[in-house]
């Protein structure tokens, strides 16, 4: 058993504690809606666990698919996109229904899966795919900035926000429907802010969903003209 010192002579089990609040306000799996234990957040262990991950000569195919070996080094994403996801269900969550604390649960999500399938020792910098600000007034946050902050977290790797801004506004990708229109959507959306701080670095480039892949490779080319070395992407999700 668990205990905390209050700054008084007694104690308080702090399991105790947790499955009183809970008794008095149960949480429930955003997913299946089953009853979560005290010690899980969002999603209960079998929806987290339930979907298999990609493994290389998926992401392998993949990163073929999205940049045909362009750009991009390498490429990351936990899982292929379904209507049935759990983490399809905590992106909508995160992106549309304003649970903001779902950005950093998934990031670190994200990290651990990420060090078991790269070698991140030589990467610099984090770079969220940035919001226009209207978007962000809109929505209260930048749900990208909010996952590299859990990926920070657990790998180290520390965030260059202000890098690369969204010069202009856009509609949202998933109000397009096909892949020539959301390049033109996307097309010249970004710029480098300063190439002073990414000239030589290896980044990685982190949105909550990759698919066709025309966002990043939007922010992939800002960056190479701005004199980056590698890119790699990396995601939640990828159609």
């Amino acid at each position: 058993m668990v205990f905390q010192e209050t700054g008084r002579d007694d104690v308080v089990s702090v399991n105790i504690a947790g499955e009183l609040i809970d008794f008095v306000v149960p949480r429930f799996c955003l997913h299946c809606e089953q009853h979560l234990p005290v010690d899980q957040l969002f999603l209960c262990n079998n929806c987290l666990h339930h979907e298999p991950r990609l493994d290389t000569l998926q992401l392998i195919d993949l990163l073929y698919d999205k940049f045909g070996f362009e750009l991009i080094t390498w490429m990351f994403s936990v899982v292929k996109f379904n209507e049935q996801s759990p983490f399809r269900t905590m992106i909508h969550f995160l992106k549309y229904k304003g649970l903001f604390n779902a950005g950093k649960y998934l990031g670190e999500i994200l990290g651990n899966e990420l060090k078991t399938k790269m070698d991140i020792s030589e990467i610099d910098c984090i770079i969220p795919v940035p919001l226009h600000r209207l978007k962000i007034i809109e929505r209260g946050y930048n749900q990208s900035l909010l996952l590299a902050k859990g990926v920070s977290l657990v790998t180290g790797i520390p965030i260059l926000q202000k890098a690369v801004k969204r010069s202009r506004y856009t509609a949202a990708q998933v109000e397009t429907e096909t892949k020539a229109e959301r390049h033109l959507n996307i097309k010249g959306a970004f710029k480098v802010t300063d190439a002073n701080i990414i000239a030589g670095k290896n980044i990685l480039i982190i949105d909550d969903v990759i698919t066709t892949g025309s966002t990043i490779r939007e922010v992939a080319k800002e960056l190479k003209e701005g004199g980056v070395n590698e890119l790699y992407a990396v995601s939640i999700l990828v159609t």
